[in-house]
């Protein structure tokens, strides 16, 4: 046959299609180009040649004119990669034979994905495939086989600490290297196909963004303005302090580094200045910002866009309302998000740890763009346990080997010193601290109350005129809500009584959030129940806060909360308390909660009851005591097996790692709340589209996470509407027995703070 396709187009002559050939060639410059961002083009483009190989034979071209039988085409180039280089040849293998399906693991099938081993023995595939496809690739493998191999051992190398030894080290290497040539692969792949089958959509991926130097121009534009109308005090001192250290930190080269900021000192702009500055230095393309929770996201994205433009700025999680702005930016936005090509990302790290992990092509486009990246992790502390370990060695080697710099940013700086697994040593940038302690050191102190019961609780809280109560679960903060409400006299309650817990939807939070700033601005009464969802960054500025007993840096992320700006010259308390039900019992929570209170009590107790800044450190030993919890699920120790690193290629487990690799235990499933306009308008649109899962992302800010069970419940009381893919919660009296503006849904559980992806 002399001509090959590989895409067709319904209804046109095959002269409009797209020819193997092309498709091949396109794919491997691009994918080599991406891949040279780490100093593996070669291997890149590689990838890109052997992807569709197997295409070229009669079946498939079949396949493209109509007819139904399905064609491996992936695992042709895997065979030929591994037959022609071994060793060298497993990397480009598992991202060719998983350029559709995912990376598979080597040796065992996972989640309906055969092993690479299996694909690999189908050399019987080859019989099918013009001989003279096959013959040049392998003559291709041959004449390229040295530059391929060294390309290999340079990435690895560039990840091995001052022994040198092909280790742990070199297969983590391996591994990152795998899963970066795959990334590359698909995002090629998906580029090239979509601007032969949807250029359109190709061509909005070209919008103008403004270059490292330009973004910096206007950064230092809006610095100039902002510290130009500052009052000259104290706490802006600091401040600028604070940015002038991160500039002079950014001419430093490339590496790890730390930021611990106090609340109020100005750590995001500041930080985006380093980034900033750093990038323009050392030629880098991207900032990528993560944080744990939709609020932070939502906040530092309108500020980077205030400085910005939006053209510069991509807000990226499964919260964002594409529908709120003009359709071309969302389209160009929704297009942004598949790859990350755009100068400044501002993301959760679900979407940035979990990409990394995962073996999913979708997932996985975005990573190779990571590379030669500035990357601001901001609540660092808010990592979780049990996947630490494999999370911090990601951040290592994509330090050591991938071109990124890499900020830990926090006002409570975790002690990781002792459990790096490949024992980095970042830099602090703010190593001047004067004047830190008069300024942010004195508008808290911490007061321990011990041991409250309900009714002494609701009586303190009531007495205040503004005051934030913080609890470990959400019936907490509903019965708290309900017995302070009726303690304040007359229609206060209503005016001024707010309940907050993740029992509400994003959008009913966010709408409370905006009416107690209001009432904070305007000092008049205010009185907040929440769960610790808002310390997570939450800029809000309460005179009192009461924070039930949690770990040591669960506490300073509440005092964070307290006389924020210090307009109370006097330090303030945050009261900590352990509060009783009417049985006399603690209110339950959490395993993981239980363990950090019990290590805040070893701290009290060890410290004479005082809680200050010293208290952090031995908080976190003692929360990063066991290497077992910080890798719970064995992650680590899937890639870093005790074989060598041939072997450890062979039986690398790519699809296993990608589903035990989670934030947090996802057990809980979206249901749709229709309460208020915005969401019975949200409903109308999903009973008139003939797809309403496309209104999917928009749902979300109007909708609750609930197990499983909850959600049986709910459909045998006759609650919930199947719209599929929606469950309902219905606007009519029934709803209002489960689900009203005050609490929100009614059957309250332990607080699980959801991280968004």
């Amino acid at each position: 046959m002399d001509v090959y396709y590989a895409h067709s187009i319904d209804g046109a002559e095959k002269s409009e299609w797209q020819t193997l050939k092309e498709h091949l060639s396109n794919v491997s410059k691009l994918s080599g180009f991406f891949a040279d961002a780490v100093g593996a083009e070669q291997l890149g483009i590689a990838v890109g040649a052997l992807h569709d190989a197997g295409k070229a034979c009669q079946a498939f071209q079949l396949r493209l004119e109509g007819s139904p039988a399905k064609v491996d085409h992936s695992s042709v180039g895997a065979i030929v990669a591994y037959g022609k280089l071994r060793e060298v040849g497993y990397p480009l293998a598992y991202a060719v034979a998983g350029h559709h399906s995912g990376l598979s693991n080597g040796l065992t099938s996972e989640s309906g994905l055969s092993s690479l081993r299996s694909k690999l023995k189908r050399t019987d595939l080859l019989d099918a495939i013009d001989a003279t496809v096959v013959r040049n690739m392998r003559n291709q493998l041959g004449k390229s086989a040295g530059k391929l191999s060294r390309e290999l051992i340079e990435f690895i190398q560039r990840g091995l600490s001052d022994s040198g030894e092909i280790d742990k080290e070199g297969q983590f290497q391996a591994y990152l290297l795998t899963k970066i040539l795959f990334s590359c692969l698909v995002d090629a792949d998906y580029l090239d196909t979509e601007r032969f089958m949807a250029p359109d959509n190709s061509h909005l991926r070209s919008a103008t963004v403004d270059s490292m130097d330009g973004l910096l121009t206007k950064y230092d534009s809006y610095m100039a303005r902002l510290c130009g109308a500052a009052e000259n005090n104290e706490l802006n001192a600091c401040r600028g302090s604070v940015r002038n250290q991160c500039m002079v930190a950014a001419k430093s080269p490339q590496g790890f580094f730390t930021l611990r900021v106090p609340t109020g000192g100005g750590k995001t702009l500041s930080v985006v200045g380093f980034a900033l500055a750093h990038a323009k230095r050392h030629g880098l393309q991207r900032i990528v910002i993560a944080l744990p929770y939709t609020n932070l996201i939502e906040q530092t994205a309108d500020v980077l866009r205030d400085v910005f433009g939006a053209q510069n700025v991509l807000e990226h999680h499964s919260n964002y309302d594409f529908e709120a702005v003009d359709p071309e930016r969302a389209q160009h936005e929704r297009l942004a998000t598949q790859n990350w090509d755009a100068p400044i990302i501002v993301t959760t790290n679900v979407q940035l740890f979990e990409s990394l992990f995962s073996n999913k092509p979708g997932k996985s486009r975005k990573v190779h763009n990571i590379a030669k990246s500035v990357l601001v992790l901001d609540e660092a502390q808010s990592l979780p346990d049990g996947v630490l370990k494999p999370t911090l060695a990601m951040l290592e080697m994509l330090v050591r080997s991938c071109g990124v710099t890499c900020v830990l940013c926090t006002a409570t700086q975790p002690y990781f010193k002792d459990i790096w697994p490949f024992k980095e040593t970042p830099q602090e940038i703010v190593a001047d601290r004067a004047g830190f302690n008069e300024v942010f050191g004195d508008r808290t102190y911490f007061n321990n109350l011990g041991i409250l019961t309900m009714d002494q609780l609701c009586d303190r809280l009531a007495s205040e005129k503004q005051a934030l109560c913080i609890v470990g679960n959400k019936t907490e903060a509903r019965e708290l809500y309900r017995g302070v409400a009726q303690r304040l006299e007359g229609g206060v309650a209503g005016a001024s009584c707010f309940c907050l817990s993740t029992n509400k939807t994003p959008d009913h939070r966010m709408r409370d959030l905006k009416k107690i700033k209001a009432l904070l601005a305007a000092n008049r009464p205010c009185h907040v129940m929440s769960t610790q969802l808002i310390e997570a960054g939450v800029d809000i500025d309460f005179p009192v806060v009461y924070r039930e007993l949690a770990g040591v840096d669960s506490l300073f992320q509440a005092a964070g909360r307290c006389n924020r700006e210090g307009s109370i010259k006097e330090p303030v308390p945050v009261y900590i308390f352990e509060c009783l039900k009417e049985d006399g019992t603690l209110f339950r929570t959490t395993s993981w909660l239980a363990k950090q209170r019990e290590a805040t009590r070893a701290i009290l107790r060890e410290r004479d009851g005082v809680i200050d800044s010293g208290a952090i450190e031995p908080f976190f030993k003692m929360r990063y005591s066991s290497d077992e919890e910080l890798d719970a699920y064995q992650i680590l120790s899937m890639i870093c097996c005790n074989v060598d690193l041939e072997s450890s290629l062979e039986i690398m487990p790519f699809a296993t790692i990608a589903e035990k690799y989670r934030f947090m235990p996802d057990e809980s499933l979206p249901v749709f709340v229709r309460w208020g306009d915005e969401a019975e308008r949200l409903y109308q649109d999903m009973l008139n589209v003939l797809e309403p899962g496309a209104l999917a992302r928009p749902a979300q800010r109007f909708s609750l996470s609930l197990r499983e069970r909850e959600i049986r419940d709910l459909e045998q009381a006759g609650y919930i509407e199947e719209l599929a893919p929606f469950k309902i919660l219905n606007a009519c009296d029934g709803c209002r027995i489960v689900y009203d503006d005050k609490v929100g849904y009614r059957f309250g559980e332990e607080e699980l703070l959801t991280l968004v992806g």
